[in-house]
């Protein structure tokens, strides 16, 4: 029996070779499925765990196929394909944090031939692909004038998934890893010369979880139980605002800086 199936299409990542190593030490049976590279799906599955780690910015959700076929099977799976794509696409999550009053970065939507009078008016903005990772697809505008031509660039392209926020200026911004509705530890970002504050593009340490953001983690474990999230928060005049929710997020920073072993408290608390 294959106690552990990863399903994921980068096996060169950190994180998916700490979870084959931690799966070594425990001496776990792995096959790894890759979401885009194999042919039919996994009959009469068995596995005691799926780990859900594929990620990016492709628009294939043919992961999400293959976890709710396993799921049916009875099989758990981490994360959840409820989940994943509950809040896969910055704009699926836009509409979960509107939907449940959680605190998070204006944003607005965009289709068409626009003009001036249709932008919602910032001193700048940034705008998202809807789906990215490590601040692939994002762009800081400078104006209302430039967006507009972006955007109308990118409908004559027919290409407009993107979404736009005004660029806020966070005081801290904050990456709370959280497994099972625990909190593992916290990193704060500082900005250095790039607006983007992916872990590769800034300054990082090692924090504690600020008092204040209890009520809201509360919430998000009461709203997404028992997953593996990385959940991103910035300060704006004194208010915790969420940033993104990560359904995959990866932990090659955090175990440097917290000096632990992600992979293996992963599935040393789900097998």
């Amino acid at each position: 029996m294959t106690e552990l199936l990863i399903i994921t299409r980068n096996q060169e990542t950190f994180s998916h070779k700490s979870i084959l190593r931690a799966a070594d030490k425990l001496s776990l049976n792995v096959e790894v499925l890759l979401s885009h590279k194999f042919v039919g799906l996994p009959e009469e599955p068995k596995h005691k765990l799926v780990l859900h780690r594929d990620s990016g910015i492709s628009f294939d959700d043919i992961d999400l196929v293959i976890a709710q076929h396993l799921e049916d099977a009875g099989l758990k799976v981490l994360n959840s394909s409820k989940i994943t794509e509950t809040l896969r696409g910055k704009d699926k999550q836009y509409l979960f944090f509107k939907k449940h009053g959680l605190p998070h970065i204006p944003t607005f939507l965009s289709r068409g031939n626009l003009g001036h009078r249709d932008l919602p008016s910032y001193e700048e903005y940034v705008m998202k692909t809807i789906r990215g990772n490590q601040g692939i697809g994002v762009s800081l505008v400078k104006d209302t004038k430039s967006l507009l031509s972006i955007l109308d660039s990118n409908h004559a392209r027919k290409d407009e998934r993107y979404l736009v926020q005004p660029r806020l200026y966070f005081e801290k911004e904050y990456r709370v890893l959280m497994l099972n509705n625990q909190v593992l530890g916290v990193i704060e970002k500082k900005l250095t010369s790039d607006f983007r504050a992916n872990a590769k593009r800034c300054e990082t340490k090692k924090s504690t979880l600020p008092k204040d953001f209890g009520p809201l983690i509360e919430k998000i474990n009461s709203l997404l139980p028992n997953q593996f999230l990385g959940v991103d928060i910035g300060i704006n005049n004194g208010e915790a605002i969420i940033i993104e929710i990560n359904t995959t997020p990866g932990f090659e920073e955090f175990d440097k800086l917290h000096n632990s072993d992600t992979a293996l408290m992963l599935l040393e608390r789900n097998i």
